[in-house]
């Protein structure tokens, strides 16, 4: 895995990129590392409270 330190090294890094850099000026950074994304299910019903009613659910198994 290559590590980058500096804006500068990420902007001179762009063999991967499907697109060209944007023109515009950068306004931040993100690193993803030492991440842990946990999931737990829970009931439609109780998940259908806390999102707007335009958006769908995404369910699995029955579970949100």
């Amino acid at each position: 895995m290559t590590t980058f330190t500096r804006p500068a090294e990420l902007l001179a890094h762009t063999d991967h990129r499907p697109w060209p850099l944007p023109a515009g000026p950068w306004i931040m950074t993100q690193r993803w590392q030492q991440l842990l994304f946990a999931h737990w299910p829970i009931s439609p019903d109780v998940m259908r409270a806390l999102v707007p009613p335009q958006l769908e659910l995404d369910l699995f198994e029955g579970q949100a």
